[in-house]
Formats: C-alpha cells, sequence, structure tokens
C-alpha cells in the first residue's frame, strides 16, 4: 500500500505588508538601496518560514495540482490557474501549500492559516504589490517536474 495515497497543491493570494518589506528595501539610514532590489526573490516563489505574520487572506484557495500516488503515470507539469478576489486589500504575494491524503481516514494540511502550523511555505511576493478586488482575476503559472514545483503571477 502506497502512503500518501494522494495529494493537493493549493495557492492563494494574500496582504501582508509586514512580510514584502523582509524582502524589498528603497532606503536604510538614508540611504537609496533600491537597486538592490534586483536580487530579492521577489517575483519567483521561493520557500519562506510564515512563523510571526499574519496573512490576510484575498481570495479562496485554488487547487493547482491534484496527485494522485497509488497510480505512478503522473508526469511533469505546467499550466496556468486563475485565482479570483474575494476580499479587498493590497495583493502582496501568492502562498501554496499541501494536503496530503495519508488513508481514508487521515489528512495532512500544512495550510499557513491552520493554527500552530510550524512549516515553511513556498511565496511568491510581488515586485509591486497593487490592489486586488473582489471579483478580480489574476493568472499564475504552476510548474511541477514530479520532485520541485514554483509559480509566479503572470500579466495578461
Amino acid at each position: 500500500r502506497i502512503l500518501p495515497q494522494s495529494g493537493q497543491l493549493f495557492i492563494r493570494a494574500f496582504e501582508c505588508a509586514e512580510l514584502h518589506a523582509t524582502s524589498n528595501v528603497n532606503e536604510v539610514a538614508g540611504f537609496d538601496v533600491s537597486l538592490f532590489n534586483e536580487f530579492s526573490p521577489c517575483g519567483s516563489s521561493t520557500l519562506i518560514n510564515l512563523g510571526g505574520y499574519t496573512l490576510n487572506p484575498l481570495s479562496e484557495p485554488v487547487l493547482a495540482f491534484d496527485f494522485c500516488f497509488t497510480k505512478p503515470d503522473f508526469a511533469a507539469n505546467e499550466k496556468t490557474i486563475e485565482i479570483r478576489g474575494t476580499r479587498p486589500g493590497m495583493l502582496h504575494g501568492l502562498v501554496a501549500w499541501f494536503q496530503l491524503c495519508v488513508d481514508d481516514n487521515n489528512t495532512v494540511d500544512n495550510s499557513p492559516w491552520r493554527p500552530g502550523n510550524h512549516w515553511s511555505h513556498e511565496v511568491c511576493l510581488l515586485k509591486a504589490p497593487r490592489p486586488l478586488k473582489p471579483g478580480e482575476t489574476v493568472h499564475v503559472q504552476v510548474t511541477h517536474d514530479m520532485k520541485t514545483f514554483s509559480f509566479e503571477m503572470v500579466e495578461t
């Protein structure tokens, strides 16, 4: 028997100015350091420990990938998904998490909104935060190679 049996990868839009400020700095002690933002992880996904940050969700979770581990015929995949705003706010980034179905009765979920969560998460901070309104859609390119995954917001 294969455990876990299946897994799902979810992505959600969020607002968190405090987190965004850790990766995008314009001025320090009166000096313009904005040119260093070129080396910031903003714009592509990277692993971040979200402990201590409060993420304000701006969308519902969107299923990016659904894996069945009992059938070893899945292959690398790349696609564009749509995330629709459900609350108004400043879109600072996107966060991904997984849910594993261990067996018929047990699941493991590392959602950043789960109380007591200690996992790090794949996060894509926007280079330039922007307002997101309810009903507005953003497009996200998601990719996996059966070992790793990445995602980024794409302009359409």
